[in-house]
């Protein structure tokens, strides 16, 4: 049977694959993911690939063979040709060096993203701020490495920064400075020596 391919170059998509006897595979930056009849979502950045597993089974698979994440430079990891099985739940993050991490998610906080909110476990400020500049002309920033590093959890509506900024200062001692479509976050307090 014949394959049916799709290249996702660069952002985040949700597949609903209905069960065929040719192999439905998407390609995003270094990894081919094949899906027979399963739902899943690939996420492409310029940091990695993340593909998350909602229902069924995909086999995520990795070549050195291929360009680097959007077509710059080579991979320098090794070869994955029998992949990584996934079990619904899981996510799989594939960083730009080919590293790998597998964590667990909630099937439905892995798809807020399309009704306009994200939902955060435990990740830090940097990371939060990564995902919600992903919606928003205005973008937010976090200069100091101690306040990028603060851990937080939580659902966040996308494409309100200020609203996202004016939570994070109910619990974290940081004040702001607007500059045009930037948003600073700074610490209001001291580091510690």
């Amino acid at each position: 049977p014949r394959e049916r391919h799709v290249t996702l170059q660069r952002g985040q998509a949700l597949f609903d694959v209905e069960k065929a006897s040719a192999p439905f595979i998407v390609a995003a930056g270094t990894s081919r993911t094949r899906a027979l009849g399963t739902q899943f979502e690939v996420y492409a950045r310029p940091a990695g690939v993340a593909v998350t597993l909602l229902e069924g089974s995909v086999n995520v698979s990795t070549s050195p063979d291929q360009k680097g994440l959007f077509g710059f430079g080579k991979t320098t990891h090794p070869a994955d040709p029998g992949g990584r099985v996934l079990a619904p739940g899981d996510r799989l993050e594939i960083a730009g060096d080919g590293s790998q991490t597998v964590s667990r998610v909630e099937p439905g906080a892995a798809l807020q993203w399309r009704s306009g909110s994200v939902q955060f476990d435990d990740v830090t400020l940097a990371d939060a701020v990564t995902e919600l500049n992903r919606y928003s002309t205005t973008k937010i920033r976090v200069p100091d490495a101690d306040l990028a590093a603060e851990r937080l959890s939580g659902t966040f509506r996308t494409g309100a920064p200020e609203e996202f900024v004016a939570n994070i200062m109910l619990f974290l001692p940081v004040g702001t400075e607007r500059s045009g479509q930037y948003i600073t976050l700074v610490p209001t307090i001291s580091p510690k020596p």
